[in-house]
């Protein structure tokens, strides 16, 4: 009881304040530095860098039970401000990662589709080859005499082109056919 009645009372206590490891304070300024803390959080920091900087150009108060009941709605306030944030942040990487889905969805359809062009393209070029190996057996094997499948027919009459150099004309009904 004699040390609160001491003039020097206050002066133990600020010693004691000094000498502390850490004191506690509220950052109530965003200009403060990164590593100190969030704005309205209570935080530890040394009691001369709280006495000779933070304190001085008010980026933060001695977090007393007063200074903590007047920062609390705030800080309250600040964390649901933070949490709606970083909901809206989830729903645009959600939205994001969905369009990307789709996007690629498109592009293996995209390459689905030209992979399928592709194989009817080279179908069609293997047909058309096959065609033309079939087309020179049947001259090699016809000979130079044989006619084409080229034949115009009509009342009877017929008329086809003739591979050695002509057209041949059957006459009516092929019969007496002869060659110019």
């Amino acid at each position: 009881s004699l040390a609160r009645r001491s003039p020097f009372a206050a002066v133990a206590r600020r010693t004691a304040v000094r000498h502390a490891r850490t004191v506690a304070a509220i950052v109530i300024d965003e200009a403060a530095p990164a590593n100190v803390g969030d704005l309205y959080e209570t935080v530890e920091v040394k009691p001369g860098y709280m006495r000779n900087f933070l304190f001085p150009n008010q980026l933060a108060v001695y977090a007393t039970h007063a200074a903590q009941q007047e920062y609390a709605p705030l800080r309250a306030a600040r964390e649901a401000e933070l949490q709606e944030r970083l909901r809206a942040e989830e729903r645009e990487a959600a939205r994001a990662a969905e369009e990307q889905r789709k996007q690629e969805a498109e592009w293996a359809a995209k390459r689905e589709k030209a992979a399928t062009q592709e194989a009817a393209a080279k179908e069609r070029k293997k047909e058309a080859a096959a065609n033309e190996r079939k087309k020179e057996a049947r001259e090699a094997a016809g000979g130079a005499g044989e006619s084409n499948d080229d034949t115009v027919e009509g009342w009877g009459y017929r008329s086809s082109y003739n591979w050695s150099g002509g057209f041949s004309y059957g006459g009516y009904g092929g019969y007496g056919a002869s060659s110019y």
